[in-house]
């Protein structure tokens, strides 16, 4: 249940996890960590402050640049991509200016899920 629109985390079977004596962040992928369920809420997101949407949000677009620009993309990554670049792109902004607007919180969860969903 994330209460931010970014990392698509809810749905990988991807985690990340930061080494504070490295200072490095290792990840972990395995497909134990994929979900049966991802219940994803925009209302859980509405608290959020501007700057966390805003950063949340810009993740979630790099999240879906990254497989368009892979040299893996296919014809069906890159209609992924290109949807969840268009939702993210067009629902950013009022996300991060009204943080209350359920329509725009409602887009950055369904852009950051069809993000990390390849």
């Amino acid at each position: 249940m994330p209460t931010t629109s970014g990392t698509g985390a809810e749905v990988t079977k991807h985690a990340i996890f930061l080494d504070r004596e490295a200072n490095v962040k290792k990840a972990v992928a395995s497909s134990n960590l994929l979900p049966d369920v991802a219940i994803v809420d925009p209302m859980l997101t509405v608290s959020g402050p501007p700057r966390v949407t805003a950063a949340s949000g810009i993740d979630a677009y790099f999240h879906a640049v990254e497989p368009f620009l892979s040299r893996m993309a296919n014809p069906i990554t890159d209609a992924l991509a290109i949807k969840a670049i268009s939702i993210i792109t067009r629902w950013l902004g009022p996300a991060v200016s009204d943080g209350e607007n359920l329509e725009a919180r409602y887009q950055m969860a369904l852009g950051s899920v069809t993000a990390a969903s390849f």
